[in-house]
């Protein structure tokens, strides 16, 4: 069972996958030095991620930027400990 993911340096990564929400189990999502990650999966998919419990995204300037309270990630993710 996989509680926790590290996605780190996949600088050409612009959007996560949508089978991220496949991983029911997952408590914790670490998300590492994208710079060109721009997309979270749907928000039915991230709603999917039930126990996900924390959620870091730390140096990815362009996620980081969509995913503030008023950006167009944050309705996948308000449900989310940040």
């Amino acid at each position: 069972m996989l509680k926790s993911l590290e996605i780190e340096h996949f600088t050409n990564l612009t959007e996560l996958p949508e089978w991220i929400g496949n991983l029911a189990s997952l408590e914790e999502l670490e998300i590492w030095r994208c710079e060109n990650l721009t997309h979270l999966p749907s928000k039915e998919h991230m709603q999917r991620l039930i126990f996900l419990k924390q959620l870091c995204i730390e140096d990815c300037p362009r996620l980081e930027e969509r995913c503030r309270r008023d950006g167009p990630e944050w309705p996948k993710i308000s449900h989310i400990h940040i």
